[in-house]
């Protein structure tokens, strides 16, 4: 076992550019995920924001993330990498082939060498590992988590289904469910998706569906391909949308099946709606995604075009909206965020690849970013720094022998992309990059056909998250507000009231006995780093709720505002707002206001 707490930075190559562009848009997130072509039922649990149980995070395949990830080069101090060593013989025994699963502070890998591993996802350091697997000659099929049991379902090249328990390793089931398991599962509503592959080459491989029960593994339906040509799933996970699942098959068919039963709701023979012959498109051998702000589902096809077709909530397609783009042969799963499809696919010429930004209304291309490999996996999309401009950052992979990890960055209206740094592992570590990266915590985690693992980080991502919030923003003198700290891994606190007064309380009460308008500060931090957040103008204090720059009347008081608080005063009412029982003086000091048309000030 190979293990260092570090990246090795000799031979390692971190470039960043950055060409700062101000650009603007508005925020749209797409939710849930994708999967493969299974059923187990139960009731399904909610995983943590900052997991990343599935193949795309989610049943929808969206592949975002409101979590923070490295947005400048990751720090070799705080990053890490762990080889996970085999010994079966098998030349890529321990390839990691799939996408890294991430649930609460560990990281989850199955290997061909029938190992199953975890990993401190901060840390670096093996927490287990244990072969309980039968050698397989790749690992393709990313597992899936359900919270609700605590389990995984590792589906494996020989066409077993691993139920795995989380916290003990122990295997709980095996069901022998198909021929090659090679779709990621997906966990949606207390059931599973997958799809057996078939292909001529392949003898016994027939392609079908099946459903089993999450608890006790009965049968819960099976669908063969009739009428479709047989054509199996290779790579091509369901995207679970409502009461259906979502598949491309390798022989083109878009089908809509029944999550209870299996049955098909609807299909589309897609050379012909397309008008693209069937030996120009190719397999599909992406997974399908789903966005709910479009109502289109996104796949792309090995002939090297990208696909947008509506769907309806009752699981048929409306093939009058749809849309095609060519952008090379792709098996990369889009993800669709603010109006963008982002996509990769192979490159320009031999031994390139391309990340490409297309317009989401008809495809068509706004830019396009050339990389040293193809971009065979799926890009994913981490929204954590928009705060109101679609401000986003796009992570992704090439598969070529020195297999690198890029981060772009892209704003709505804009017209090309910032490259905000790249990694790739030093030369004894590099390796090809089949599957893409997850995103959790400030880390980006991925692994190479080499066995390692890498997770990425830097102190901008480990520093807190800072955030707080008062009980109260306004009322009279000797306000008694109660601050509450809802930062993310802060271990220290300096709140600053405005009015010159401090506390070190993580949840602090504070009163203000004088009027005025005061901006709160909050500086939390943690063995990374430190933070600060200023909310301006956020505690107003006064006993006249009519005194209000901001009011439909401004700063000076009218004779409406007198004329409501005389009625306040005539019935003895608690002023709104502020709670403050208004005096007669009081009117009369706000009619002396008003005749001259004077600013009432704090």
């Amino acid at each position: 076992m190979e293990s260092s707490r570090s990246l090795v930075m000799s031979g390692t190559r971190l470039e960043g550019e950055v060409n700062m562009q101000e650009k603007k848009k508005a925020y749209k997130l797409v939710m849930l995920f994708v999967g493969s072509i299974m059923i187990f039922s139960m009731v399904s649990g909610i995983v943590l924001a900052s997991d990343w149980a599935q193949f795309q995070k989610d049943a929808y395949n969206s592949g975002i993330t409101s979590d923070s990830a490295p947005i400048t080069a990751p720090n070799e101090s705080l990053s890490w990498d762990l080889r996970l060593s085999g010994s079966s013989g098998m030349v890529y025994t321990s390839a990691v082939n799939h996408v890294p699963l991430v649930v609460d502070d560990t990281v989850y890998v199955a290997d061909p060498g029938g190992n199953f591993s975890a990993v401190d996802k901060r840390a670096g350091i093996l927490k287990w590992r244990n072969k309980i697997m039968d050698p397989s000659s790749f690992q393709l099929g990313t597992p899936a988590y359900s919270e609700q049991t605590n389990t995984f379902f590792i589906p494996r090249g020989d066409g077993k289904l691993y139920f795995l328990n989380a916290t003990n390793s122990a295997v709980t089931r095996c069901l022998q469910a198909g021929s090659w398991l090679y779709t990621p599962v997906t966990y949606d509503a207390g059931r599973i998706f997958l799809g057996d592959t078939f292909d001529s080459t392949f003898q016994g491989h027939n392609g079908s569906f099946y459903g089993l029960y999450e608890i006790n593994g009965t049968d819960c339906w099976s669908s063969p391909l009739d009428p479709f040509d047989d054509g199996g799933f290779y790579w091509a996970g369901a995207a679970a949308v409502g009461d259906f699942v979502v598949v491309g098959t390798s022989s083109d068919y878009l089908i809509s099946l029944y999550k209870n039963n299996g049955e098909i709701r609807d299909f589309l023979y897609i050379p012909d709606v397309f008008g693209i012959k069937q030996a120009t498109m190719k397999e599909i051998k992406s997974s399908v995604a789903y966005s709910p702000d479009t109502g289109r589902v996104y796949f792309t096809s090995k002939g090297g075009y990208c696909f947008a077709v509506a769907f309806n909530l009752d699981g048929t397609f409306n093939y009058s909206d749809r849309d095609v783009a060519y952008v090379r042969e792709s098996t990369s799963t889009p993800s669709v965020y603010n109006g963008r499809v982002y996509v990769g696919s192979l490159g320009p010429s031999a031994g390139t690849g391309s990340l490409h930004c297309l317009d989401e209304s008809d495809l068509s291309a706004i830019w396009r970013f050339d990389t040293n490999g193809p971009v065979t996996a799926s890009p994913a999309i981490s929204t954590a720094y928009d705060d109101g401009d679609g401000e986003i950052y796009i992570y992704f992979t090439s598969n070529t022998n020195n297999g690198t990890v890029y981060c772009l960055r892209d704003y709505a209206g804009s017209t090309d992309y910032d490259l905000m740094w790249k990694f790739t592992a030093p030369e004894e570590k590099t390796e090809y990059v089949l599957q893409g990266v997850s995103i959790s915590d400030g880390y980006v985690f991925f692994g190479n056909d080499n066995g390692y693992l890498f997770g990425l980080t830097n102190e901008d991502c480990l520093s807190p998250i800072i955030d707080f919030t008062a009980n109260v923003n306004s009322g009279e003198p000797s306000l008694a507000v109660s601050f509450t700290d809802l930062s993310y891994d802060a271990h220290s606190w300096l709140w600053d009231f405005g009015d010159g007064n401090t506390s070190t309380e993580q949840n602090p009460v504070h009163i203000y006995e004088t009027e005025g308008t005061y901006s709160v500060s909050l500086a939390a931090g943690n063995e990374y780093g430190n933070k600060t957040l200023v909310k301006t103008d956020y505690i107003y204090v006064d006993w006249n709720p009519w005194n209000d720059p901001d009011s439909e009347d401004g700063a000076v008081i009218s004779l409406a505002e007198i004329r409501n608080a005389i009625v306040y005063w005539k019935f003895n009412a608690p002023c709104p707002e502020t709670g403050h029982v208004i005096t007669l003086g009081e009117i009369r000091n706000m009619i002396v206001y008003w005749k001259f048309s004077s600013p009432m000030t704090v």
